[in-house]
C-alpha cells in the first residue's frame, strides 16, 4: 500500500501544476497521458508488487519534476534546460538501478529489460511531446486573460473596460464584442511565473478567413515578463480590428507552446438584439411579437439597466424601439445620436427606450 500512496501523492501534484500550465486544446494529448497514469495509479494496485511496474512509474514522476525543477533552478526557459532535465532523470534513475541490482540482483536480472524498454519509451514520448509542442510550458501558468475595449495602466494597477458577457462563456462560448473595421481591442493576460525566471511571451492575434477557410495571422506582439508577481505578470497589446467575425488571440511562448486562447467574436455595433436582451425587454415592456428592436454600440446588458415603462404607456401596437443600454465613455456617442435620428426619420408611430 505504500508504493501506490507514495506514487499517488507525486502525480496527484504534477497533475496540479501540469493543469495549471497547460492549453486544454493543444496539449490535450499530453493531459491525458498524465491522468490515465494518475488512474491507472490508483485502480491497478495489485501491480505495484512488481519490481518493473514500480520502478517505471518512479521514472516517469522523475522526469516530471525534473522538467518543472530544472527550468527554475537555471532561471531559463527553453530547449536547453529541457534536455538538461532529461538527462539529469535518466542518470538519477541508472543510479537508482544500481542500488536495486545492489540490493535484489537476481530479483532485477529478471526485469531489467522490461525496465530498461520502458525507460526508453517514457523518455521518447516526453521527447516527441516536447519536440511537437504538445508539452506545456512548465514553469509558466496562465493565471487570466481576456479581450476588452480599452486598458489604461495606474501605476501598479490595470483598469480594463469590457462587456457584459452570458454565463455560456465560461463554458466555452465565444466572448462577444461589438466594434466595427477601425476600432482598437485590447488583449491583457496575467502569466504567473517562478520567481528569478525571465523570459518573453507572445500575443499571436488572429482572424478567421471564411473564403480560405482557415486562421490568419494579423499580429503578434511580444513581452518580456519576469517571475515572482502575485497574480501574474500582465501584458496587454491592442490590434486595430480590420474585419467583423471570429477572432482569436493565442498566449505563447516565442516557439509556439501555447498557455491560454482568448476566443472572441466582432459584431457590429448596429445590429439585432440578441436573444438574451429581446426576452428581457420583451418582458419589461410587454411588447407584440412583431416590434422591430434596433440595437447599438453594445446592447447586450442585464434587467437592472432597463427600466419599465408605466403600465398605462405600455404600447399595444407594432413599434420601433431604439435600445440604447447605457451610456460609456468608450462608446461612439455621436453613432447613438445617428442611429436615433435614421430611426426617426422613418417615421415609426410609437418608440420606447431603455437606459438612456
Amino acid at each position: 500500500a505504500a508504493t501506490p500512496f507514495a506514487m499517488g501523492c507525486l502525480l496527484s501534484a504534477f497533475c496540479v501544476f501540469y493543469l495549471r500550465s497547460a492549453s486544454l486544446f493543444a496539449s490535450w494529448p499530453y493531459l491525458f497521458i498524465l491522468a490515465a497514469i494518475f488512474i491507472g495509479n490508483e485502480v491497478l494496485r495489485r501491480y505495484h508488487s512488481r519490481l518493473a511496474m514500480a520502478a517505471l512509474l518512479l521514472f516517469f514522476a522523475l522526469v516530471s519534476y525534473t522538467i518543472l525543477l530544472v527550468p527554475v533552478l537555471l532561471a531559463k526557459m527553453g530547449t536547453g534546460p529541457f534536455l538538461v532535465s532529461s538527462i539529469l532523470a535518466v542518470v538519477i534513475f541508472l543510479f537508482y538501478l544500481r542500488l536495486l541490482a545492489w540490493l535484489g540482483r537476481e530479483r532485477f536480472r529478471s526485469v531489467r529489460h522490461w525496465i530498461t524498454l520502458g525507460m526508453i519509451v517514457i523518455t521518447a514520448t516526453i521527447n516527441l511531446c516536447y519536440f511537437t509542442k504538445v508539452l506545456p510550458p512548465l514553469p509558466l501558468a496562465l493565471a487570466d486573460a481576456g479581450v476588452f475595449h480599452s486598458v489604461e495602466r495606474f501605476g501598479q494597477q490595470f483598469e480594463a473596460i469590457g462587456e457584459p458577457q452570458s454565463w455560456t462563456v465560461r463554458i466555452g462560448r465565444r466572448t462577444v464584442m461589438h466594434a466595427k473595421p477601425g476600432d482598437t481591442l485590447y488583449a491583457l493576460s496575467a502569466v504567473f511565473a517562478s520567481a528569478g525566471l525571465s523570459t518573453r511571451i507572445v500575443h499571436d492575434w488572429q482572424w478567421y478567413d471564411p473564403a480560405a477557410r482557415k486562421w490568419r495571422v494579423e499580429a503578434r506582439v511580444g513581452f518580456t515578463i519576469n517571475g515572482g508577481r502575485d497574480g501574474g505578470s500582465r501584458a496587454v497589446s491592442n490590434k486595430t480590428i480590420t474585419e467583423g467575425g471570429d477572432w482569436r488571440v493565442d498566449i505563447e511562448t516565442p516557439d509556439g507552446r501555447r498557455l491560454g486562447r482568448i476566443r472572441f467574436r466582432a459584431l457590429p455595433p448596429d445590429g439585432p438584439l440578441s436573444k438574451h436582451s429581446r426576452v428581457a425587454i420583451h418582458s419589461l415592456y410587454q411588447l407584440p411579437a412583431a416590434t422591430l428592436e434596433l440595437v447599438t454600440a453594445h446592447g447586450h446588458y442585464c434587467d437592472e439597466h432597463m427600466t419599465p415603462a408605466p403600465p398605462a404607456q405600455r404600447p399595444t401596437r407594432q413599434v420601433r424601439m431604439v435600445h440604447f443600454g447605457q451610456v460609456r465613455p468608450y462608446k461612439n456617442i455621436d453613432e447613438l445620436v445617428r442611429c436615433a435620428g435614421r430611426v426617426a426619420h422613418r417615421g415609426p408611430r410609437d418608440r420606447g427606450g431603455a437606459g438612456c
